[in-house]
């Protein structure tokens, strides 16, 4: 499979998991590094800065887990008043999903992880 058609099946993904109907309002993929790989946050430009912040928030958190021996990472949790965003590890990247206020997070994670082992499996192919 080329990364080419890795791209589209990652994207239609994302587009799904937004038309479902769990309170999702976006997602986003990206590399451990901090770089962009595939979002529909609705707003067309995520910036190289946020990319990075992103995939440095679930690098403390995995510090953080393993210095107050929690067990292994489920997802990190930031809510706000509007909106809340979660942070999902993979083995190849990082999943960022923005829910809303009246979002179903235990359906959210259902279908979430669900979509990571596709994503994963997808982002693990050779450029």
């Amino acid at each position: 499979m080329s990364q080419v058609w890795a791209q589209k099946l990652i994207d239609d993904t994302l587009e799904k998991l937004c038309e479902d109907g769990f309170g999702i309002e976006g997602l986003g993929v990206f590399s451990k590094q901090g770089r962009l790989v595939a979002h529909n946050f609705g707003d067309p430009k995520v910036t190289d800065e946020q990319a990075e912040v992103i995939a440095a928030l679930l690098l403390f958190a995995k510090h953080a887990k393993e210095a107050l021996r929690i067990g292994t990472l489920e997802e990190l949790h930031i809510e706000g008043k509007k909106r809340s965003l979660l942070l999902y590890d993979m083995q190849n990247g990082v999943l960022a999903v923005m829910v809303g206020r009246e979002a179903n997070i235990g359906l959210v994670n259902l279908e979430t992880r669900q979509a990571i082992k596709q994503i994963d499996e997808w982002l693990s192919l050779p450029a």
